[in-house]
């Protein structure tokens, strides 16, 4: 007797408790065919309350009007079905037990239709699935996996920061399209979905988000230094200044200075303004500096703006002692010979490493010819070099010479009517160049010691081959 009287307890506290009960629903299927989706928020004897999806609006049904309540998640697109007798159609999936499946031709349709799980060979979804987004700074390169039937088009959708809903972009027949024309820095949601040939829309793939990339920020302009005397120390201090920097999709937050050396390019500082001063330069090299703008997503500029401070070139002088030997043609008239040269030039121009300067001097040749008594040579030669560092304050320097050589040889012939040895001395004026390597020694700071060694040619009627050896000491200011 008790046994029999659990069921109407429970249903009276049901309809006694049931407007402040919450119950968990997805899918209410009426029985004119509408499916309404949301949350049962009450519940009673005669009606349910929905809380329609997005949290709108609710709406009182009664429980007459109710075909059946869905509690799971379900997909509700159009699907195709492939029987076991070899038969396919196209159909919307409703429901589903232990032992069949519901489907609806019309999804908006109470006609309903079951088929035994034992008869269905698979199910495959209509819509497109698996979708991507790669962005840039002003459009996002989408790609899917398409669905198991056949398409006809696929339509984009995108939802902007400024849109209310979702709206078609674009449609296309491939499996991947590029949207153009976004605002760089921004979140954009998407879906796809697959036009069939029938002419029927697929459910929404599943939907992303994706933030297009951020355009980096221009870089400061028009830098300039302010720099005080040497001090006790030796030292100087250099102040920098620059224009403020602008930024295409956001701000500038601060600014990035760095420090050329020979070991690389390092961070000297991060400052919120458009100053920053360096203290303890040395005042006789170059200190290289450049400035790149910072903004709100942590992006520098690409460009830069830099500015050298600092003494960077010096003035220098070197003597040498050459041994110049002869070659080919050149080496049948004159035998080797003694000479000296000098070299003045600027040390460090436009690069640390690079000099530049003027080289002259005087050779001297004994004739190696029977007429030929003896030569001599004046190079005038523009000097340029490029200095390696290697150890010990050693450095390598491969140098090329240009310019001209005045010549003097001096001719010896015998008179013949007095059969006196009469002298003859003939002048010219020849292009000549060279080119070799110095291996340059900075023994003091201001004393160096080179050596080296360079091949060259003075050219007139035939090229005059030549290799010349020095050793020498310079002295920089």
């Amino acid at each position: 007797m008790k046994l029999r009287l659990i069921p109407p307890i429970v249903m009276l506290l049901l309809c006694a408790f049931g407007t402040h009960a919450v119950l968990r629903g997805e899918y209410v299927f009426l029985k004119d065919g509408k499916i309404l989706k949301g949350t049962i928020s009450g519940e009673t004897a005669a009606n349910i309350t929905l809380q329609k999806s997005g949290g709108s609006s609710r709406e009182i049904i009664p429980r007459e009007n109710i075909m059946r309540i869905l509690y799971t998640e379900l997909y509700m697109g159009k699907v195709f079905v492939q029987k076991t007798d070899g038969k396919g159609i196209a159909c919307y999936m409703v429901d589903e037990d232990r032992t069949t499946y519901t489907f609806r031709n019309d999804i908006n349709s109470p006609t309903e239709f079951t088929l035994l799980r034992d008869q269905v060979l698979f199910i495959a979804r209509r819509n497109p699935s698996g979708l991507q987004g790669a962005p840039s700074t002003d459009s996002i390169q989408l790609k899917w996996l398409p669905p198991y039937n056949q398409v006809k088009e696929y339509r984009v959708y995108l939802k902007g920061p400024n849109d209310a809903d979702f709206r078609r972009a674009a449609a296309t027949s491939g499996k991947e399209y590029e949207l153009e024309g976004l605002k760089s820095n921004t979140s954009y949601k998407m879906h796809v979905t697959a036009v069939a040939r029938e002419g029927d829309e697929s459910m929404p793939s599943n939907e992303i988000t994706v933030t297009t990339k951020n355009i980096r920020p221009n870089p400061p302009a028009e830098i300039t230094a302010e720099t005080t005397p040497t001090g006790a120390n030796g030292k100087i201090t250099a102040r920098f200044l620059w224009q403020r920097a602008s930024d295409p999709d956001g701000r500038i937050t601060g600014y990035t200075v760095y420090r050329l050396t020979e070991q690389g390019k390092k961070q000297e500082a991060r400052v919120p303004g458009t100053e920053y001063t360096a203290r303890n330069l040395a005042p006789d090299v170059r200190n290289r500096f450049e400035v790149a703008s910072v903004d709100d997503r942590g992006d520098e500029s690409e460009d830069t703006a830099d500015i050298s401070v600092g003494t960077y070139w010096k003035p220098f002088f070197e003597a040498r002692l050459n041994y110049i030997v002869p070659k080919g043609s050149f080496s049948t008239i004159m035998k080797p010979g003694p000479g000296g040269m000098v070299t003045g030039g600027i040390r460090g121009l436009f690069f640390r490493e690079f000099d530049l300067g003027l080289t002259t001097g005087l050779w001297r040749f004994d004739g190696n010819y029977r007429d030929i008594d003896s030569a001599s040579i004046i190079p005038i030669l523009a000097m340029a070099r490029w200095r390696i560092d290697l150890i010990w304050n050693i450095s390598a320097a491969p140098s090329l010479y240009a310019g001209y050589g005045y010549e003097r040889i001096t001719y010896a012939k015998r008179n013949a009517t007095t059969f006196a040895l009469d002298t003859e001395n003939k002048t010219s004026l020849q292009p000549m160049a060279m080119g070799g390597i110095d291996f340059i020694w900075s023994a003091l700071k201001m004393l160096t010691v080179n050596a080296g060694i360079s091949y060259g040619a003075i050219f007139e009627g035939e090229r005059m081959d030549m290799m010349e050896f020095h050793l020498g000491a310079g002295y920089i200011w």
